[in-house]
């Protein structure tokens, strides 16, 4: 039984770091397009 729930809890923190890596890429991605556009007004 203690297995069980020491699985279930690493799939959580599996699905927790999972769901925080993709968040932490989402803000990046949008970080360097805003960055982008701000050059690319600036350069024109």
């Amino acid at each position: 039984v203690e297995v069980v729930l020491f699985l279930v809890e690493v799939e959580i923190l599996v699905e927790v770091l999972v769901v925080g890596v993709v968040l932490v890429v989402l803000v990046l991605v949008g970080v360097v397009v805003l960055v982008g556009l701000l050059v690319v007004d600036v350069l024109v």
